[in-house]
């Protein structure tokens, strides 16, 4: 994977039939239920050594995940000798019945892991060897060759054909690779193609700048892409889209300073007190931020006044658009990057992933509902359906508001007599809560609470702390309509 991959991450592959001409795919705003795509699906899991969790594994196989390309190890070249970093061990954890590990062996990103010819039976040596001791009916080779070596990868494929012997071998590929020369010498080697159908061009500078910026599904590229592979390609191949976000720093002429990782969504993003929205787009997944004052982000890193932050997001009719054109270009399925798990932050779930693709049962629509606990007092909100309520910076009131808004309505004034945020993000009280300027309160003094979040994934739910009133309550969520709430023990 190229350099711009460095998150630790995870790929899902999934199988996909063609749409038929005949059949259109209208959107989602004709109000026509779209067609579904029909596929099968598997996962591609990256530095990962723990196994799945019985959560993982039970959405996973709910969506039909089940065939999981883990990436196992790096090999590097040093002084003609294959070996394993010794910073990067051999990952092979166990999985649950019911799935199949394929290992994933990452070829260091260098010219010369293709261009010495007389390295590659070596290599063939050291992948046998290790399917000894990690054996599996199929492999992958993970390598981000250079175009003009194309020739020279599909000859070191052999070697690993001839020498390790694995039953089905499958090869990562970038997007320009179909039609270059040696491209048909490298297919010829390969039983499955996964083209990595993201970071298809890189940000320039002065666009950046200018506060333009490629949004993670890149459409545009996309689109131009995929007729090559289906005028090219004769070796069944998957399509990789990313389900992931990303955090980037920038300085004030637009050079890239670095990406983050591990960087906390709510406390250190979303709602930080010292970073300010200036730009967003639903549609493209952007949203650029800054900081007033020098701001202090996951992992100690401070960001600058003079430098900007760049969060892109997945969107879901972006995504799925994608595996549509992947579908009538040829493509046998749809690689998606990371890994999605049920409790994600930066991606979609498996439900989200799996329900947007085959429509069911809304496209889009999240099924929420809310609770009162008589017994707890604590109030849930929780997300009952298959679609994912999306991650979201910008709230309902522009660059000054974050996240979505969760109200809780009491009738009166001094409804409450305790109340708390919970696992919610924050809370507020007001009264004259329905006027063009509510009026901040204490909890206890209180007609209205809002709550705010940033997303609630598919089959998970947020709690408040115990509120404590004898109102009948009612919610909506970003000004909607009001619902009542339905009191449980």
């Amino acid at each position: 994977m190229n350099p711009l991959r460095k998150c630790a991450l995870v790929l899902a592959a999934i199988s996909l039939a063609a749409c038929s001409k005949e059949d259109p795919d209208p959107g989602p705003a004709s109000g026509v239920l779209r067609a579904p795509i029909e596929l099968t699906r598997s996962a591609w899991i990256w530095n990962r050594s723990e196994p799945l969790t019985q959560t993982e594994a039970e959405h996973l196989r709910a969506a039909g995940i089940t065939r999981l390309y883990w990436h196992s190890a790096e090999i590097v070249r040093v002084s003609n000798v294959w070996q394993f970093p010794q910073e990067n061990p051999v990952f092979a954890p166990p999985v649950p019945e019911g799935f199949e590990r394929i290992p994933v062996l990452r070829l260091a990103a260098t010219a010369d892991t293709a261009s010495t010819r007389g390295s590659f039976p070596a290599l063939g040596e050291f992948i046998a060897a290790y399917l000894q001791r990690d054996p599996a009916t199929a492999l992958q080779i993970d390598y981000d060759c250079p175009e003009d070596l194309l020739a020279r990868y599909a000859e070191l494929l052999g070697y690993i054909r001839s020498i390790a012997k694995p039953e089905r071998l499958s090869v990562t590929a970038l997007a320009g690779w179909a039609g270059k020369p040696g491209f048909d010498a490298l297919q010829q080697q390969a039983d499955e193609i996964a083209v990595l159908l993201y970071d298809l061009r890189p940000d320039f500078p002065a666009d950046i700048a200018a506060g333009k910026a490629i949004p993670i599904v890149d459409l545009e590229t996309i689109r131009a892409t995929l007729p090559r592979w289906r005028q090219h390609c004769r070796t069944p191949w998957l399509a990789g889209l990313p389900n992931f976000s990303r955090l980037s720093v920038f300085d004030n002429a637009g050079l890239l300073n670095c990406h983050l990782h591990d960087w906390n969504r709510d406390a250190l993003v979303f709602f930080h007190p010292d970073l300010e929205i200036t730009d967003a787009s639903a549609d493209d997944g952007l949203t650029w931020l800054a900081a007033k004052v020098p701001a202090l982000l996951a992992g100690g890193h401070s960001i600058a006044p003079s430098q900007r932050l760049l969060l892109r997001q997945p969107v879901s009719e972006s995504l799925r658009e994608s595996a549509r054109l992947a579908a009538e270009s040829g493509a046998t399925g749809i690689t998606w990057f990371p890994l999605p798990v049920p409790d994600v932050g930066t991606g979609f779930t498996p439900s989200h992933l799996t329900a947007l693709l085959d429509n069911n049962p809304t496209p889009g629509a999240p099924n929420l509902s809310v609770t009162h606990s008589t017994s707890t007092g604590i109030l849930t909100l929780a997300n009952n359906g298959p679609y994912d309520l999306p991650t979201r910076v910008m709230g309902l009131d522009g660059p000054a508001d974050r996240g979505w808004q969760f109200e809780i309505d009491g009738g009166r004034e001094a409804a409450f007599t305790e109340a708390g945020p919970g696992t919610f993000v924050r809370m507020l009280g007001h009264t004259a809560a329905d006027s063009p300027k509510p009026v901040n309160a204490s909890a206890q003094t209180a007609q209205h609470l809002t709550f705010w979040f940033t997303g609630l994934p598919a089959g998970t739910r947020i709690d408040s702390a115990p509120i404590r009133t004898d109102a009948k309550l009612r919610w909506r969520l970003d000004r909607g309509d009001w619902q009542a709430i339905p009191a449980v023990p």
